[in-house]
């Protein structure tokens, strides 16, 4: 193995082959083409539920989430029902970039997701989504601001996109995904001219965002398909692929004989129905999740926070369609509290927790025991009483029908254990759901756990919800000349990546890593060296919030406009 060898790794967030193959037959993405004839390719297994900060953290890690710690773009804070909005300072074990510099090699991340606070390495970090602002310290070295504005001037972390679909300005968006990676990659080229270095890696985050919004435009089994819209909207999506083909052959112009290229993606995509369910209306309806008795209490308290949850739950979704920006701006200045628990309050104010057995945070697909000793105020017991409730929560899951159409609802439903290890377990739901041919999303319940009349499956019809959502099944391209050519490999996963990388680049594996060397993608016989070094033990997560107050609000609206929070 060539101890020069470098590594190159391009990210193309939720990039799917479900389109790039029949769009490669069509001769409309040439580079990608180029790299799956003559490089190795194949489906790149995502963590489960396939979602972001979890996935971008198994491929930083090397690890599963019972390793490092985050599951989600939230977690519960230590001790109480409150939703927190995470980042990489809660994450345990070094990763790629740190890995890299402590055996003396250099790096350099631009727009990674979770890498956010940066931690200093030997190269740059310029930190992804997660970062609030660019008026953030979301650089290492943090004069590389400076820098960035020298190259590009204006620099776009990410967009703001569900406002604009709300407000019919779907036009504009198309243009402003490509003004911002192409500024992204103009920032790629300098920095590579600027900066030659052992390991580079930039992620392209455009076509996950089209792809929530736009799939509906090209699909005719979605339900708001509309066939006069095909015409202005239906290749939207294929317009933000073939942007990232024409990144990608710059990229492989730029790359010397020495660097091998990995192209990945941290999930799939696929159609996302209207079909939601409400996780909390179905365990209150069930008995395991108990609300209060406020409208018998005489406490003003209790009285006062029925008042506020009212307005809250019956004004949020107003507020965010029609309040101008500058109103909600200032909502954000002035009421910056509310709005940081304003999740927590409407998702769990009104549970009884000494009378609930069982809770979901409705923000991702799982189901949380109130058990005691972890929860703060459980009442289930460890042990006997633990086990068989969640066996008899998965069952009644299993069987769980849609009257409509007499088919499950859920195809599997996993134990925490059966998925994740490791010393962060804890923080992962108890249960979690896999929804049969992913016809199904959890949403909050907030609007219809008062409604007798509304049980815990609906659809929700709104113009301007997300139209696309994830699937396990990412993509992996390697190219170079240590690899195979025109070979497809099979049961690759996104932990996995991480020790290719280091074998690619003649370095150890750190033994604690869950990931495999993908052995069957190189030219030679592979003999993997293995570090002993545990990386797991050198970082903890931390129990202090991530965000001030005023990030967290950031945080939140810029999730609320990708599509993850209703």
């Amino acid at each position: 193995m060539n101890k020069k060898s470098k590594v190159f790794v391009f990210g193309v967030d939720g990039a799917t082959f479900d389109l790039i193959k029949p769009w490669v037959k069509e001769g409309k993405l040439p580079h990608f083409r180029k790299l799956i004839d003559e490089g190795v390719h194949g489906g790149l297994e995502s963590s489960f539920p396939p979602i972001t900060p979890q996935a971008w953290s198994c491929f930083l890690t090397g690890k599963n989430p019972g390793k490092h710690g985050i599951y989600h773009f939230f977690d519960l804070q230590p001790d109480s029902y409150k939703i927190r909005y995470v980042n990489a300072s809660v994450r345990a074990g070094k990763t790629i970039p740190r890995i890299l510099s402590d055996m003396g090699k250099s790096a350099g991340l631009l727009n990674v997701p979770m890498t956010y606070p940066p931690e200093e390495v030997n190269g740059f970090i310029i930190s992804g989504l997660d970062s609030p602002s660019f008026s953030s310290d979301f650089t290492f070295p943090p004069e590389m601001k400076e820098e960035i504005k020298e190259m590009v001037g204006e620099y776009v972390i990410d967009l703001r996109l569900k406002g604009s679909m709300n407000h019919k300005k779907r036009d504009r968006i198309l243009p402003e995904i490509l003004r911002m990676e192409d500024i992204r990659a103009e920032l790629m080229k300098k920095l590579m001219k600027k900066y030659p270095l052992d390991f580079f890696m930039t992620v392209f985050i455009g076509t996950d965002r089209v792809q929530h919004h736009y799939w509906k435009y090209m699909d005719p089994r979605h339900e708001n398909y509309c066939a006069k819209d095909v015409k202005r909207y239906g290749n939207t999506i294929l317009k933000v692929y073939e942007h990232a083909d024409k990144i990608l052959g710059e990229i492989i112009d730029l790359l010397d004989d020495d660097t091998s290229l990995i192209v990945i993606s941290d999930h799939g995509s696929g159609l996302a129905t209207n079909k939601v369910f409400y996780a909390n209306k179905w365990l209150r309806e069930n008995g395991y999740l108990v609300l209060k008795e406020s409208a018998k209490s005489k406490s003003i308290k209790s009285k006062v926070n029925v008042f506020l949850f009212d307005i809250i739950r019956k004004s949020k979704r107003s507020l965010i369609k029609y309040l101008p920006a500058t109103g909600k701006e200032y909502l954000l200045k002035y009421f910056t509290p509310l709005r940081e628990n304003v999740q927590s309050f409407l998702l769990f104010s009104k549970i009884d927790w000494s009378k609930t057995e069982a809770f979901s945070d409705e923000l991702g697909d799982g189901i949380r025991i109130n058990m005691k000793g972890r929860a703060a105020e459980g009442i289930k017991e460890k042990g006997k009483e633990y086990e068989d409730l969640r066996n008899e929560i998965s069952e009644k899951l299993l069987d769980l029908t849609d009257p409509a159409t007499g088919k499950n609802v859920v195809e599997k439903v996993f134990k925490r254990e059966e998925l994740f290890h490791g010393r962060y377990l804890y923080k992962a739901p108890d249960l979690l759901l896999q929804f049969k041919d992913y016809e199904y999303r959890m949403r909050p319940s907030d609007s219809t756990i008062y409604d007798s009349r509304q049980g815990p499956l609906g659809k929700v019809n709104i113009e301007s919800r997300t139209s696309g959502s994830h699937r396990s099944n990412g993509i992996l391209i390697l190219w170079g000349k240590r690899f195979k050519g025109g070979y497809e490999i099979k049961g690759s996963k996104i932990v996995d990546i991480a020790p290719t990388i280091l074998h690619t680049m003649g370095l150890p594996v750190p033994d604690d890593m869950d990931g495999r060397v993908l052995a069957d993608a190189f030219v030679e016989d592979v003999k993997v060296i293995v570090s002993k070094t545990k990386t797991v033990e050198q970082v903890s997560t931390s129990e202090k919030d991530p965000y001030s107050k005023t990030e967290s609000a950031e945080i939140e609206k810029r999730l609320r406009g990708i599509g993850y929070l209703e």
